[in-house]
């Protein structure tokens, strides 16, 4: 099969996964089997909504949630990780955060902007509408510009 044409149904199902992790929905023992078997069975692994505070986690090598132990397992696998930002924090104290990971191989990012630059004038969010375009572009091994939108 086509390594680009592998976002079928259990690439969806983990996604799921994962924003219930992210999310808290759900919880799961941070061991680092959970993460093994993703890195196992996918060809990359996306963040989305990716918070301040994950930022900040992965930015640091924190891994103290089952979301950051699979980031960490896939990026120390040599397989690529997308994070799509979303954070009202952006542009104040995460930004050396965001920096920092833009500048770490296999860390790629959907293309983000300001949401609100009058009400909220630190916030960033990414265009989820843009993931299929950036899954694609990553597994050609290439970030999708322009990333800030």
């Amino acid at each position: 099969m086509n390594r680009r044409r592998k976002w079928d149904l259990w690439t969806s199902l983990a996604l799921c996964l994962l924003a219930l992790l992210h999310a808290g929905f759900v919880r799961l023992p941070a061991c680092t089997h959970v993460a093994h078997l993703f890195v196992q069975l996918f060809d990359l692994i996306i963040v989305a909504p990716c918070t301040g505070n994950t930022i900040a986690k992965l930015a640091n090598a924190i891994t103290d949630t089952p979301v950051t132990m699979a980031v960490k397992a896939h990026l120390r696998n040599n397989k690529p990780v997308v994070l799509g930002i979303a954070t009202n924090d952006a542009l104040g104290g995460s930004a050396k955060n965001i920096g920092l990971l833009h500048n770490t191989k296999n860390i790629y990012f959907v293309p983000y902007g300001q949401d609100d630059p009058v009400g909220k004038n630190n916030s960033l969010i990414c265009d989820f509408t843009k993931i299929p375009q950036t899954i694609e572009a990553v597994l050609d091994g290439r970030q999708i510009q322009p990333v800030i939108i």
